[in-house]
């Protein structure tokens, strides 16, 4: 029979009080996969490759002043030493690395002077290559200092590559980051961009890859030497003609924009969960530590294993908002 609108008013409260009362009588049934869920636990690994750790990098913008670089370094950094040959081809070709501690980011961000940019990007786990930084060469041609001799580029763009993931160990997870400069013709690499192929394929220069082991106590700063001679050039024979300067290396051009007198620097600090973290004196390499040297072999079983520079990228992981 059916209900007239009257009728299906004064029938609502009778509805919504035998809803209530239901509630009340006995507790709701748990889905069976639900109480799975529950009682399954994330792993270490699982927390560890987490979307909520992984690299961050700040973006600070300064007024160009190598004088306040160089007092950065000497007041609260370590150079980079890792490898003599990286070390060496680094300094070559204009660029400055150094590590802080991370107490001292804030004293050492106020020594390079005013931040008038200052903006974090959140990458997270990142295995596959992508851009860090980049500067637009435009269509005309210009000339860089490539381990002290001058290169041609053709236009295009100039890319600081970077990648990173977590490495859970022994004695506490790290973080693995890496970066490279690649140069992109203004052509080939349009036609990589529409194909969606690997990044890698530009003209790398390998011999400026960097491969750092990040931990949240500590973080690193990557930002161009200075525009000038560290020392007094001689008197030069007799030559007619106007004195030049020196085209810029691949650091300045990447990180120094002339016109604006600005620079930029890069911070790669590492987001890790306490878990992961051991306390001071539990690493190896702490002194007075009572942890024995691990086995430089090991590694989980269910961790990814690093990949090679020319490896096949993995699959790509969308940008995350950072942690809050």
């Amino acid at each position: 029979m059916p209900l007239f609108p009257d009728q299906l008013l004064r029938a609502v409260p009778l509805v919504a009080a035998a809803g209530l009362w239901g509630c009340g009588a006995a507790p709701a049934a748990v889905p069976p996969q639900a109480e799975v869920n529950a009682d399954r636990a994330s792993t270490p690994l699982e927390r560890l490759l987490a979307a909520d750790n992984g690299l961050m990098v700040l973006r600070w913008v300064v007024r160009d002043d190598p004088t306040r670089v160089q007092a950065m370094v000497d007041a609260y950094g370590r150079p980079y030493d890792g490898n003599d040959a990286v070390a060496s081809a680094l300094a070559r070709n204009g660029f400055v690395l150094a590590a802080v501690p991370t107490g001292a980011l804030e004293s050492a961000g106020a020594e390079l002077g005013e931040h008038l940019t200052d903006v974090q990007v959140w990458h997270g786990q990142a295995p596959q290559w992508r851009e860090g930084q980049h500067a637009s060469l435009g269509r005309s041609d210009l000339a860089v200092l490539v381990d002290g001799h001058a290169r041609i580029l053709n236009g295009g763009v100039l890319n600081l590559l970077l990648r990173s993931w977590t490495v859970p160990m022994e004695d506490g997870a790290f973080l693995q980051v890496e970066f490279v400069p690649q140069y992109e013709p203004p052509i080939a690499g349009g036609y990589r961009k529409l194909l969606g192929t690997d990044r890698l394929e530009g003209d790398v220069f390998r011999e400026l890859l960097v491969e750092l082991q990040l931990r949240p106590d500590e973080c690193w700063i990557l930002t161009a030497s200075g525009t000038g001679s560290s020392r007094e050039a001689g008197i030069g024979p007799p030559a007619i003609g106007p004195d030049v300067l020196l085209p810029p290396t691949l650091g300045q051009l990447l990180f120094i924009d002339p016109r604006t007198k600005v620079r930029t620097a890069l911070v790669f600090q590492a987001v890790l969960p306490e878990a992961a973290t051991p306390p001071a004196g539990a690493r190896p390499d702490d002194e007075g530590s009572p942890a024995a040297e691990p086995d430089a072999d090991f590694r989980p079983a269910d961790s990814p294993a690093a990949p090679g520079i020319d490896d096949e990228p993995w699959e790509q992981v969308p940008l995350q908002e950072p942690p809050t």
